[in-house]
């Protein structure tokens, strides 16, 4: 039976980010793979991950899945339904691959830093953000140097407009007005 140990990252809401994934036969670790996401949430980045595992793993073969978000175990699990549409969009895709390739899943929920090969995708998936965040061409904050991603404002002045916000937001509320968004 093949385990894939799954994780996804990201910076903020959307942002860069990454995911990892561990393949492994027994203990061993058979296969790595990350992959850098230009714009993502954490809990989509961990299904991208689920995502390519399935596709990594050969057809017709029982598969545990591990991974340490909960959301994403409810979500494939059927006790909850995604309320955003890129969530729903990922489940489908999962659902579609397991439907053509025959490949049965056993899900396994664990905390992080629990397992060897567990910690090792999520390192993986850290990785791929951060590089994904130093490719992306977009502004230096002005308050602390951290990238800046494209957001939406919902309240206060500026509400209705985008602007660029910091990823470390809310720790660092730094903005760039965007050209031509009403500002």
């Amino acid at each position: 039976m093949h385990t894939a140990f799954v994780a996804g990252h990201a910076t903020g809401t959307p942002s860069p980010g990454g995911f990892g994934l561990v393949l492994a036969v027994g203990d061993r670790a058979t296969w790595e793979q990350d992959g850098q996401l230009e714009r993502t949430t954490p809990h989509e980045a961990h299904l991208i991950a689920v995502r390519e595992a399935l596709r990594a793993v050969p057809a017709h073969t029982h598969v545990e899945l591990v991974t340490s978000s909960d959301l994403v175990r409810r979500l494939l699990d059927d006790a909850q339904q995604a309320r955003k549409p890129e969530l729903a969009q990922r489940v489908g895709e999962i659902r579609d691959l397991l439907h053509t390739r025959g490949v049965r899943v056993r899900l396994l929920h664990t905390a992080p830093d629990t397992m060897a090969l567990l910690t090792r995708a999520q390192d993986l998936a850290q990785a791929a953000t951060r590089r994904a965040a130093a490719s992306v061409n977009s502004p230096a904050c002005p308050r602390c140097g951290a990238r800046m991603t494209i957001r939406d404002v919902r309240t206060g002045p500026r509400r209705g407009t985008r602007i660029w916000g910091c990823t470390r937001f809310p720790d660092c509320r730094g903005v760039i007005p965007l050209f031509g968004s009403g500002t």
